[in-house]
């Protein structure tokens, strides 16, 4: 994971520090904690992530088969990207964006 090494040099102790303000939720926890067992039982054998930090700045990285099976990983991302895209498009019944 060099990208997110690289990125942590960058913003030191800010890529895990959470302002006094900031409230943990509970559903981004409970999912990496999902993945991280997963990983933990061999289930999980790569990840490609995008994280917003404050002030909408944000990490990308990959790593495990991801970074190894680019090609395939290209293609969960774009799946990822015709999702959101749907959720965006279902957003609004009006069309209003």
């Amino acid at each position: 994971m060099a990208k997110t090494d690289r990125t942590r040099r960058q913003l030191p102790g800010r890529v895990l520090t959470l302002a006094p303000d900031a409230a943990p939720q509970k559903d981004m926890i409970e999912t990496l904690e999902h993945i991280l067992d997963g990983a933990r039982k061999g289930a999980v054998t790569g990840i490609a992530f995008a994280c917003i930090l404050k002030r909408n700045r944000f990490i990308t990285d990959v790593s495990g088969s991801c970074a190894t099976q680019m090609t395939f990983t290209r293609g969960i991302i774009m799946t990822l990207s015709d999702e959101l895209g749907g959720a965006i498009y279902n957003a609004d019944p009006d069309g209003v964006r």
